[in-house]
């Protein structure tokens, strides 16, 4: 409940529902308050972090998404030409979590864009800090923007061939950029970009759901069943694709 509070507090700019210690920061365009202190590493410039989320409804402060719900964690590599990556991350160690309110004009990401509101607010916890890899798909997605798919398709045969110790496919990056190709009606793009996804990351729920929505979108409806019963076989707690499954009958 002290987490809605905090939100609740945030969103209508005040301060008054904050407990004593809690103390409201302003750093690069957003505000945050620390709700645990980490005792871990501090992440550098360049260097890759994974972190839990939890969303917030900035109109009501009810929980709109959380990384457990998808399965994943999520994955970024710090960039201080990121004001919300660098400011969110640079002063946090492992173990922390902050409570932060970003405007969305310092964001890109399409899902978090269809968000209520002009604010985006949620919870960070700092999982952990490595050593950064060239991600897979923003790879895949300057070949597909710039060259076409089809070259894009030939450079992941070409990666998958000869292994990837160079590169990296994290599942929430490849969810993400699937997800904007269908919302740019760049239907087999983003059909190919979740295909490969579900085949990198064959135990997770979420990649099976997401292709079921992929295949949909392409008008692939037996392809698509299969999918999500697949993401139900791993998941069985997944509402949402048990809906999806029973409009299809």
């Amino acid at each position: 409940m002290k987490n809605i509070l905090l939100v609740c507090a945030l969103v209508l700019g005040s301060v008054s529902l904050l407990s004593a210690q809690d103390t409201l920061m302003v750093e690069k365009g957003y505000q945050y308050v620390v709700l645990q202190e980490g005792t871990g590493a501090s992440p550098q410039l360049g260097q890759e972090v994974e972190y839990k989320v939890k969303m917030y409804n900035p109109l009501n402060g009810e929980v709109m998404m959380e990384s457990k719900d998808l399965g994943y964690n999520f994955f970024d590599i710090i960039d201080e030409e990121n004001a919300m990556e660098w400011g969110t991350f640079g002063k946090m160690k492992v173990g922390a979590t902050h409570l932060n309110m970003i405007s969305k004009d310092l964001i890109d990401d399409p899902y978090m864009l269809t968000m209520p509101g002009d604010l985006l607010i949620g919870e960070i916890t700092l999982i952990n800090v490595m050593d950064a890899k060239p991600y897979g798909s923003d790879m895949l997605a300057k070949l597909i923007d710039t060259d076409g798919l089809e070259v894009a398709k030939a450079k992941y045969a070409a990666i998958q061939t000869k292994g990837t110790q160079d590169i990296v496919f994290r599942e929430d990056q490849m969810n993400s950029l699937g997800y904007s190709y269908l919302a740019q009606e760049n239907i087999e793009a983003g059909l190919i970009i979740l295909t490969w996804n579900a085949e990198l990351h064959p135990n997770s729920f979420n990649v099976y759901d997401s292709l079921g929505d992929a295949q949909m979108a392409a008008g692939q409806k037996e392809a698509a069943k299969p999918s999500y019963e697949k993401a139900l076989s791993l998941n069985s707690n997944l509402a949402h694709t048990k809906e999806k499954l029973a409009k299809m009958k």
